[in-house]
Formats: C-alpha cells, sequence, structure tokens
C-alpha cells in the first residue's frame, strides 16, 4: 500500500509547469503532436502557443483567470492549453456535448473570465466573453517572449464532473499533480523523446 501511494517524482530541468517542461523544445522541426492525419512540430506549436498567449493578455486574461475550452477535440487544443499555461491562466476544458444549460451552470460556477470556442459551439455559452478560435488570426499577434513563471502549488486546471446529484463539481488540479502525473507516465511508458 505504502509503495502504491509513492507516486511523488523529481521535478526535472526546474520546470514546473507543462508549458517550462516543453519550452526547451520550442525550435525543433520535429512532430511534437498528431491528431488524426494533422501533424504540428515543436516549433509550430510554441508559435501559435505564444501567439494565442498574446491574443489572451491583449483582451485582458491574467494569471489566475479561468479559461474554458469549448469545443471538439482538434490540435489546436493542443496550443491553447500551452498558450494558457504561458501566462499563468487556468484551463477548464469544457464538454460540446453537454447540454448548454449544464455548459452555462459550469461557466458561472467556476467565475470563468472568458470561453474560447470554435464555430460549431459557439451557441453553448451565453452571459460571458466568449472567443470563436476560428475567427482569431493568430499571425495578427506577435509571439511572446515572457512567460508567467507558475508555482507548483498554483491552479493549473479544472475538470468539472457530472456529480451523482446532477450539479457539476470542479475538481482543481495544480501544477504539482499534473508535472508528477506527467514524470510518472514518462517513466511508465519509458518515454525517451
Amino acid at each position: 500500500y505504502e509503495r502504491i501511494n509513492k507516486t511523488d517524482m523529481p521535478i526535472k530541468n526546474d520546470a514546473t509547469c507543462l508549458f517550462e517542461l516543453l519550452r526547451p523544445y520550442r525550435t525543433l522541426e520535429q512532430v511534437a503532436v498528431t491528431f488524426g492525419e494533422d501533424i504540428m512540430t515543436y516549433k509550430d506549436l510554441f508559435t501559435k502557443a505564444s501567439q494565442f498567449a498574446q491574443f489572451l493578455y491583449q483582451h485582458r486574461i491574467s494569471k489566475g483567470s479561468i479559461v474554458g475550452l469549448l469545443m471538439e477535440r482538434r490540435l489546436e487544443w493542443c496550443y491553447c492549453i500551452l498558450g494558457i499555461m504561458q501566462i499563468g491562466a487556468v484551463c477548464m476544458p469544457l464538454n460540446v456535448n453537454q447540454p448548454s444549460e449544464q455548459i452555462n451552470k459550469i461557466v458561472a460556477d467556476s467565475n470563468a473570465e472568458c470561453i474560447i470556442t470554435s464555430e460549431q459551439c459557439y451557441s453553448h455559452v451565453s452571459d460571458i466573453k466568449v472567443y470563436c478560435l476560428d475567427s482569431i488570426s493568430l499571425k495578427d499577434y506577435k509571439e511572446m517572449d515572457d512567460y508567467e513563471r507558475c508555482l507548483p502549488e498554483e491552479n493549473a486546471y479544472i475538470i468539472y464532473t457530472s456529480g451523482s446529484t446532477n450539479h457539476p463539481k470542479g475538481i482543481i488540479l495544480n501544477h504539482r499533480g499534473i508535472m508528477n502525473h506527467i514524470y510518472t507516465k514518462i517513466q511508465v511508458l519509458n518515454l525517451n523523446s
């Protein structure tokens, strides 16, 4: 029992969040992410994440702000999450298959600052700032050189469960927990590159 619960992993190269962990790879032309037939190199991933961070920053989204992601799973999710982390905001994925009423309850409960969505999901939310990713021209935003260094105990991600009472419940994950999970997966799956 004690061995099973011993999951602490040493943090390598001083990275305290996912953005910092991947930052050394930001100029590589190697494939970083695939989704179906679509691929994105580390360089493209970081360029778009940095431009997206600049977009968020220019729209007054800052450290600690909760940013909802409401769109079908696609390649762009990756740079959105990294861009959100780059400015120290908190990522909150939302399930596109939930009824609009449930999504709006979650958004209200979380005190989200804004929602990033797609054209297909745009009508699912109300009473909050909504930005349609399909309408954002990232090339209009310069890359953000700086990033907000996150502390391990700071919030990184919020996941809402359906809840047994039909009232959604938010679970907050901090950077330490996410990094611990990532390093455990790297070790268990023997990932080397």
